[in-house]
């Protein structure tokens, strides 16, 4: 019977994640009047993507923005095809006017919020580097490739942009 409940649990879980967003941060600029939230949903049984919304500080997301893979009046999203850079996604406010989010310790996305522009947004790394390089490395290589690439292209990107 428990091992019953925990697949039932389990089944839950992932329809729900692959059914609704999950917010997991919320950070308000009361002085500009809006706030910008992080969701997350999973597609499938590993591919997770993040969403980050901008409205008004009065305001809550509309059933639509919460629902899984619905990027109408997103900010911006990013996607983990292939697993890399799951952990510790967070977004922050660097300088009173650029909005960062990060995940796996590297910069994906950056918006300015005096410009009400993104600067930055590579939205599928994976992606991008599958078109510009050999699919058939060993995992080893294919991971170190990928690092190397978001780190170059995106992350320090970021960094000098608001230095």
């Amino acid at each position: 019977m428990t091992i019953l409940c925990l697949i039932s649990f389990y089944v839950f879980e992932l329809w729900h994640r692959n059914t609704y967003k999950t917010e997991l941060q919320t950070i308000k600029m009361p002085e500009r009047n809006i706030k910008f939230i992080l969701l997350t949903d999973m597609s499938g049984f590993d591919d997770i993507s993040w969403y980050v919304y901008k409205i008004s500080v009065d305001k809550n997301l509309s059933a639509a923005q919460k629902k899984s893979g619905e990027t109408n009046d997103v900010l911006f999203w990013n996607y983990s095809e292939a697993g890399e850079h799951q952990e510790n996604p967070f977004i922050r406010i660097t300088k009173g006017k650029y909005l960062i989010f990060s995940r796996g310790n590297l910069d994906y996305s950056l918006y300015d919020i005096d410009q009400d522009k993104v600067i930055v947004n590579e939205h599928s790394a994976w992606g991008a580097v599958a078109k510009k390089s050999t699919i058939d490395l060993p995992i080893q290589e294919t991971d170190q490739l990928m690092n190397e690439w978001v780190l170059k292209n995106v992350h320090t990107k970021i960094s000098n942009y608001i230095k």
